[in-house]
């Protein structure tokens, strides 16, 4: 059963952006946490500064968000 058809979502651009900004936040917030558990891991491996270089650069592969346009803001 779909619940968002094409009427729907066209009758509600302002709801379906927003519900599209959500789940993409919450993909991204998954996925940061994943990363910083990876480099957690990363950094208590005895390699010294090695772990410590690789760590950092798997933090700093993480998503910063950025606001997501709005159909008004298109238009």
């Amino acid at each position: 059963m779909k619940i968002w058809t094409e009427e729907f979502v066209k009758a509600n651009p302002e709801l379906a952006a927003n519900a599209i900004e959500t789940l993409i936040e919450l993909a991204h917030h998954a996925r940061n946490q994943t990363l910083d558990e990876i480099a957690n891991k990363i950094a208590a491996m005895p390699f010294g500064d090695t772990a410590a270089s690789m760590s950092i650069w798997v933090r700093d592969q993480k998503f910063t968000l950025v606001p997501f346009p709005q159909p008004s803001d298109v238009a």
